[in-house]
């Protein structure tokens, strides 16, 4: 039996004795047997009451410790609830701080996301006037280069050009400003784009210009920024067939063909690695008769001269027995006959070897 149910029994008990009495008070007021303050019972209840009277007070002596154990429960009780209530003050203290940095926080918050759309305004305004200044100076270089396209189209302008070193500086700008381009494009560049593919063009048309010229070819050849000139242009000439990337492409082999007839240009672009093979490659894919005859040439003055057999290995192994069929009877005579010359410096070759 736990506790409570001691309790509530020894309650019950209690209130089983009051009643008894206030019914014995009540039986004695009917029969008048109070008198004078003393009180009359029978033995029997006399009795009766005697050992309802032990019995309650063993069930007292009995409840005595379980009363202790409540109390001194109860004290103890009472302390974890006072330090619980010492807890949630402290929690409440934290609770109150944390809000407190909350608001802090969404304060900063706030300051930063309007310095942050103060930030993107002024960006996007920068930007814009970067977009501007792009726009300027692509239209500025496009007509620039183009004058000097035209130019150098004169042959008596290209030793005015080459004069100073401002052409050595000429050359890495080239180099990287047909890298970029061909690295943004990869394939034709959208709509509006006009004034950078002049640029481009512009500058890669300087070069096979200055090229066509006997001093201009030798300037080349000696410069310290011809292989990565070349690199460039055999770069460009690797791209898939496109608009605006043949344009570029007939310029580059123009270019690459006057500089071999320089023997130290001819001498740089046998030392290009893969350059024949990249050739004949073109010669496969490219559907314009043009572009078939100026890559024909270059193949030519590459293969005719040299003694490098790796070239003319290279060469040899480039031309397929479709390429062979296709160009050997193509419509164009001049185009047949430089083929058919390739060839036979192929064959000697391979006789020699």
């Amino acid at each position: 039996m736990d506790m409570t149910e001691q309790v509530q029994e020894t309650k019950n008990t209690i209130q089983c004795l009051l009643n008894e009495w206030t019914e014995l008070q009540l039986t004695l007021a009917r029969e008048k047997l109070l008198k004078k303050g003393s009180l009359s019972v029978s033995e029997i209840e006399f009795k009766r009451l005697q050992q309802q009277i032990s019995s309650a007070k063993l069930m007292i002596n009995k409840l005595q410790p379980v009363v202790t154990t409540c109390l001194k429960e109860s004290k103890e009780l009472k302390e974890e609830l006072e330090l619980a209530t010492s807890s949630t003050d402290q929690l409440q203290q934290s609770h109150h701080h944390l809000v407190s940095r909350l608001e802090t926080t969404k304060a900063e918050c706030d300051q930063e996301r309007t310095a942050k759309l103060k930030m993107q305004a002024e960006l996007a305004e920068v930007s814009n006037q970067l977009s501007l200044q792009s726009e300027y100076c692509a239209s500025m270089g496009a007509v620039c280069c183009t004058l000097l396209w035209q130019a150098s189209q004169q042959e008596q302008m290209i030793p005015h050009l080459l004069a100073g070193s401002q052409m050595q500086s000429f050359l890495p700008v080239v180099s990287h400003t047909l890298e970029s381009f061909l690295a943004t494009y990869e394939e034709d560049p959208p709509e509006g784009m006009n004034e950078e593919i002049q640029f481009v063009l512009a500058l890669v048309g300087t070069v096979t210009n200055v090229a066509a010229s006997a001093v201009g070819r030798e300037f080349l050849a000696k410069s310290s920024h011809c292989g990565m000139l070349v690199s460039t242009f055999k770069e460009l000439l690797s791209k898939p067939p496109s608009k605006h990337i043949v344009r570029l492409k007939g310029l580059a082999i123009m270019g690459l063909y006057n500089l071999s007839i320089n023997q130290n240009g001819l001498t740089v672009l046998n030392g290009t690695k893969g350059l024949v093979s990249l050739l004949t490659w073109l010669l496969s894919v490219e559907g314009s008769g043009e572009m078939k005859l100026h890559t024909l040439l270059l193949l030519h003055s590459l293969v005719s001269d040299t003694k490098d057999m790796n070239v003319l290995l290279e060469a040899k192994e480039g031309v397929t027995e479709q390429l062979f069929r296709e160009l050997s009877s193509h419509k164009d005579k001049e185009i047949r006959e430089i083929f058919l010359e390739i060839n036979q410096a192929i064959q000697v070759a391979d006789t020699e070897q």
